[in-house]
């Protein structure tokens, strides 16, 4: 029974943060991008909580993704990765004017340390024991 509980509030915590990754877009018509961005990272801090690291995503398969020497794209690039590379927990959070909060994270197979942009990342949310 204690072990189905634990699922059932695992399963209702991933939903909440599913409805709030989809709330974001919405919620920054309304909002300034730095409000937005202050907000998108307030909400990755609970989920980087919970996390047991992650991986790099894009929209396109096999396309590189920047990783860049500060929270931003006014910092040069550092290095590139793929999507699907794994990912430590992220370190740092910042939220930047461009509206986008920023992560910077260290890449598992490399050992790359830098900033990604937060739509790039997906985390991987441990259960709760």
């Amino acid at each position: 029974m204690k072990h189905l509980l634990r699922v059932g509030m695992y399963l209702l915590l991933s939903m909440l943060i599913l409805l709030s990754t989809i709330g974001q877009k919405a919620a920054k018509a309304d909002l300034s991008d730095e409000d937005a961005a202050e907000e998108m990272c307030a909400t990755l801090a609970l989920e980087i909580s919970l996390s047991a690291g992650g991986y790099l995503t894009s929209r396109d398969p096999g396309s590189r993704i920047n990783i860049r020497a500060g929270a931003g794209t006014r910092y040069p690039v550092r290095h590139q990765a793929v999507s699907g590379d794994a990912i430590a927990n992220p370190l740092e959070l910042e939220a930047v004017s461009d509206g986008y909060c920023w992560l910077k994270v260290r890449l598992i197979r490399s050992g790359v340390v830098g900033w990604v942009r937060s739509d790039f990342v997906n985390l991987n949310i441990a259960p709760s024991n």
